[in-house]
């Protein structure tokens, strides 16, 4: 059996969707420090902030988490490393930050990280750690980057488990080299080597590498406070008062009464010069007159060390004045219920003997009173335990008398906490588009209590809610909780507003091939809700790659059933305007394709995109029948006479792209004369072509007739071949695809579009 098959050149589109992996756009700027503006002390982070790259679908990859190294030499001889994983995959488009606190006590919205708050939280070795980050090192950062793939429309890690637990080595990037690099042979290794070009030079360049100088940390700057005693309060003579006042950023402290130090200084115990501490003493007040205090603290030991500041407290006076006759004193201390220390005293003086004077609790702004001791036979410097206090008794009635000439009471409080305010908010977002903001993480400190009402400077009255500003810049929003004790607290978060500029985007649909109905459209562009986009602004431009093979030789057809046949030529104005339409081309190739969007504000942008568009496969045509041929039919008149043989053929024809064959034309040939060429081959050449059997079957078949070729229809698979003579005979077959009307735009198509594949020679 001989074959002859023709194929016919068609077309297909293919145009790959774009899916992201999160880069810098900056790489001079990725690695930076972040501070959260705390008092008395700042806290750090390291923060990278990435934008999209592409990267071919469905082969994806995502960060999954980052390797740092802290290094100074002058502290350890070796660096200290840490793993930090992220603990979610953003596996969505667009800028995203990355934030990892250094230490704990930060303040601000963080990246999560897998397994703690803070880098520090994952640190083996936190005192080495800690002294790095105080004395100053050089950060080093290089990314883990984990391949994805997509399954049903979402991408799945290649690999066990999300954070690439048990997953095989060869789906890991941890170093540029993972990503892909060149040998001595110059052979291309790595294992993101079938990614594109793009992603591989990007993500090399902005993933790994990274690295900065962190400074040591300064000295702080001191701060001091004054507690106690009262300022402006009087007391007796002989009364013993506590001297009491807190300092940060302090190498020490000192108390000074009436301009001059009192006792020793006090040196902070404390490594961190930012943690607080605590200067206490006893004064006794033997003279009548009136005392001043102060407290003063130094940052560094000596006044002429470098960058050395002293800070001052504001002074308190206390006046001191001689008992009267016949008249005594009432000493009032106000204690913590938790601590059982001092939080105020105060002394009512000169009362008189016989007396009756009700004493109630005094105030304090954040405390509620507990419970109450009176005694006589106390002395000032004396606190009594807390097992003393009667509980929920807030008033004493006090009377004075020769043998009890100073009465000792004391009211013990409890601090009431107030609210902690916490904004959750994205750090950049594009002006016109709404996002969100919520408080619902704010929470009490106080047991019991409640938030109670929620005020944001941007109007809102609830625990979350929509915010959208209009205009491009830097904004603070404002978030101030109230709860159920009266009390408040605030926070500030401060958000990044970029200029509403829309993203064009080129969707591609339909089936993708030579003369079919392809729809080019831009409605998936995204635009800010406030800003929405000027279609009539609309433009596109479309032409052929010349050299790939792409011609002008394509059209398009408008959603009002405009068809047009472009040309070099052609003016493509009458596309601006238009969110879609069909395109259709016949000749195999790259065209180029190009979208300029405008949106309200006004802001634009211009995207490109290619549409590869290769042959349309021709139907493979395939006849079986058998080797041998008998006649072994009666005669339908005389069964004496000679019989006939049937021979049944199939056709096995198949499209290799899917397409429908939608018809068959069975003919075949008779070599009457059993001639040969030169080379010993069969001639049909002087034979007559005959075609499907089209008389009624009724009819018998017989000798005179020859042959027949039975075939039921127009696109019949299967034909029999009824013949009386021996000899060779030909069967040609035609197979022929069908374009469904749906799936072209008809008014371009031409006959020779439509592909089809002979075979002969059975």
């Amino acid at each position: 059996m001989k074959k002859t098959i023709y194929i016919l050149i068609c077309i297909i589109v293919l145009f790959y969707t774009v899916e992201t992996v999160y880069s810098a756009s900056d790489p001079s700027g990725i690695l930076r420090i972040k501070t959260d503006g705390a008092s008395p002390k700042e806290h750090q982070a390291l923060s990278m902030t990435v934008d999209s790259i592409p990267s071919n679908s469905p082969l994806q990859a995502f960060c999954i988490g980052w390797n740092f190294t802290f290094t100074n030499q002058e502290v350890s001889s070796a660096p200290v490393s840490v793993y930090v994983p992220l603990s979610g995959i953003n596996t969505g488009g667009g800028t995203r930050t990355y934030t990892f606190p250094l230490t704990t006590g930060w303040t601000r919205e963080f990246t999560g990280i897998e397994g703690g708050k803070s880098i520090r939280d994952l640190v083996d070795n936190k005192a080495v750690y800690d002294k790095i980050i105080k004395e100053g090192c050089v950060v080093h950062a290089n990314a883990k980057i984990l391949k994805y793939k997509y399954t049903e429309g979402k991408p799945a890690p290649m690999g066990t488990y999300s954070n690439g637990a048990n997953s095989p080595p060869n789906v890991f990037a941890d170093t540029w080299k993972d990503i892909e690099y060149i040998d001595v042979n110059g052979n291309r290794c790595g294992n993101f080597t079938e990614f594109s070009e793009t992603f591989k030079t990007n993500t090399k360049s902005d993933y790994y590498e990274l690295s900065l100088t962190l400074a040591a940390e300064p000295i702080p700057l001191p701060k001091v406070a004054l507690e106690l005693p009262e300022n402006n309060s009087t007391v007796p003579l002989g009364t013993a008062v506590t001297f009491r006042g807190y300092g940060t950023g302090c190498h020490h402290i000192g108390g000074f009464v009436d301009g001059k130090i009192y006792g020793t200084e006090q040196v902070n115990p404390k490594d961190d010069l930012n943690k607080e501490m605590t200067y206490e003493v006893t004064v006794i007040l033997n003279q009548a007159k009136d005392y001043t205090f102060q407290i003063k603290g130094r940052n560094t030991a000596l006044a002429e060390d470098a960058d050395s500041v002293i800070a001052v407290s504001e002074i308190h006076t206390v006046h001191v004045v001689a008992p009267e006759p016949d008249k005594g004193n009432i000493h009032i201390k106000c204690l913590d219920y938790n601590t059982n220390k001092i939080i105020s005293d105060s002394t009512i003086s000169n009362i008189s003997y016989g007396t009756s004077k009700i004493i109630s609790g005094p105030e304090i702004n954040s405390y509620c009173a507990k419970g109450s001791y009176l005694t006589y036979g106390g002395k000032a410097s004396l606190i009594p335990p807390l097992l003393y206090m009667q509980p929920g008794v807030l008033t004493q009635s006090v009377i004075l008398s020769d043998t009890d000439q100073n009465a000792y009471l004391y009211f013990w409080y409890e601090e009431v906490k107030g609210p902690v305010a916490l904004i959750d908010a994205p750090q950049k977002v594009q002006a016109g588009n709404e996002f969100t903001v919520s408080a619902t993480r704010s929470y009490c400190k106080q047991a019991g209590a409640v938030i109670t009402a929620y005020d944001w400077s941007t109007g809102l009255k609830q625990a979350s809610g929509t915010v959208c500003f209009e205009n491009p810049g830097t904004y603070s929003i404002k978030l101030t909780v109230a709860d159920s004790n009266g009390l408040k607290g605030s926070t500030v978060h401060e958000i990044e507003v970029t200029p509403p500029t829309p993203a064009a985007n080129i969707n591609i649909s339909g089936k993708l091939k030579e003369n079919r109905k392809i729809v080019i459209s831009a409605k998936l562009s995204n635009t800010p809700n406030f800003y929405p986009m000027r279609w009539d602004k609309t433009e596109w431009y479309i032409e052929p790659d010349i050299g790939t093979g792409a011609t002008w030789d394509f059209g398009v057809k408008l959603r009002d059933g405009t068809v047009i046949k472009l040309l070099q030529n052609t003016d493509q104005r009458f596309l601006n305007g238009q969110s879609d339409f069909f395109f259709q081309a016949r000749d195999s190739g790259i065209y180029k394709v190009k979208l300029s969007l405008t949106n309200t504000y006004p802001a634009n942008d211009t995207i490109t995109g290619t549409i590869a568009v290769t042959e349309d496969k021709p139907p493979v045509v395939v006849l079986e029948a058998p080797n041998i041929n008998l006649r072994e039919n009666e005669n339908p008149i005389d069964g004496t006479k000679r019989k006939f043989g049937i021979t049944a053929i199939s056709d096995k024809s198949y499209s290799p792209d899917g397409d429908t064959i939608g018809k068959r034309i069975w003919s075949y040939r008779y070599n009457s004369s059993n001639n040969t060429d030169s080379m010993g081959k069969d001639i049909f050449t002087d034979d007559i072509t005959k075609y499907r059997y089209t008389g009624a079957l009724s009819e018998p078949f017989l000798p005179e007739e020859g042959s027949r070729l039975l075939v039921k229809d127009d696109n019949s698979e299967t034909a029999e071949l009824w013949w009386y003579d021996v000899g060779l005979y030909r069967i040609d077959l035609i197979a022929e695809e069908v374009i469904p009307f749906e799936d072209t735009i008809k008014e371009l198509l031409l006959p020779s579009d439509i592909r089809s594949s002979v075979i002969t020679g059975w």
